[in-house]
């Protein structure tokens, strides 16, 4: 992935200069997760900003709530936040 990519696609990247968006991709860890596999339970405290690079992740609570495809983010309430519980 490129960040000029990243800085054409994603709102919150949008934003940013060059230097802002490789600096918060270098500070970050990438995670790579299998199909089903749970990134956080409702209720929990989160301090994160999830960036989808590839593929999807499915929001549930008992019933599909939406759908986070490339390119697009979850989390970005716990930048504004601290310890953001999601309900």
């Amino acid at each position: 992935m490129v960040i000029s990519d990243l800085r054409r696609y994603h709102p919150v990247f949008k934003k940013l200069s060059y230097q802002g968006a490789r600096m918060v991709l270098t500070n970050g860890k990438i995670l790579s997760l299998k199909v089903f596999q749970v990134l956080y339970e409702e209720g929990e405290r989160e301090s994160n900003i999830y960036l989808i690079l590839y593929g999807k992740l499915t929001l549930r609570a008992n019933e599909i709530l939406g759908v986070i495809n490339s390119f697009e983010s979850i989390g970005e309430e716990s930048l504004f936040i601290p310890n953001y519980q999601y309900r």
